[in-house]
């Protein structure tokens, strides 16, 4: 809290605060409460950037004490996730809901990865499922970029997925109205 409390003058000035992401930052859940807890003791507002692949009593007991959600989802369709992601999405979509139920600030962020699921039967069936959930604040369609490629190569790790062309999505504009019936969008982080 000392670090963080450096920036409190910006933080008042920008509105803004502190963002919690990780890899996963649920997965550390005793620190991160406590952390969220010192930060609404300080009165700094808090987000946590998660993929919602986390304990349900840990992502619960941080909607009493953040301020927004960056809420990650790559598929709906289980099959895909599973064989791009390594695992279901079940709890992801299942605390999406939980979080929804504890009245938490959503962003959605979706990044959309030509041919992976950039297609628009995938892409309605996220909508499909995001529309029932209150509280979506803004949906966040992440172009993908593929810079991560140089540093696996850096680290001597192999990158999993196909080749893909670092160029936007040629679907985002349909994706985009797609969304914009019901949501705010927004291209970009």
């Amino acid at each position: 809290m000392k670090e963080l409390n450096k920036d409190l003058l910006f933080y008042e000035q920008s509105n803004g605060g502190v963002t919690f992401s990780g890899g996963e930052p649920l997965y550390q859940a005793e620190f991160m409460l406590d952390a969220l807890k010192a930060c609404k003791e300080d009165r700094i507002n808090t987000a946590i950037d998660t993929s919602g692949f986390c304990d349900t009593d840990a992502i619960l007991k941080a909607t009493e004490m953040t301020n927004y959600f960056l809420y990650d989802l790559k598929f709906i369709d289980s099959e895909k996730h599973e064989k791009y992601c390594g695992g279901s999405n079940e709890i992801i979509l299942k605390n999406l809901e939980h979080i929804s139920q504890a009245r938490a600030k959503i962003f959605i962020r979706i990044p959309v990865i030509p041919g992976i699921n950039d297609d628009l039967q995938e892409m309605k069936g996220i909508f499909e499922f995001i529309k029932a959930i209150k509280n979506i604040e803004t949906v966040h369609l992440l172009p993908y970029h593929n810079i991560q490629t140089d540093k696996y190569n850096r680290i001597g790790k192999k990158y999993e997925l196909p080749e893909i062309s670092g160029n936007e999505s040629p679907n985002m504009d349909e994706i985009k109205r797609l969304f914009s019936g019901k949501f705010r969008v927004k291209v970009g982080g």
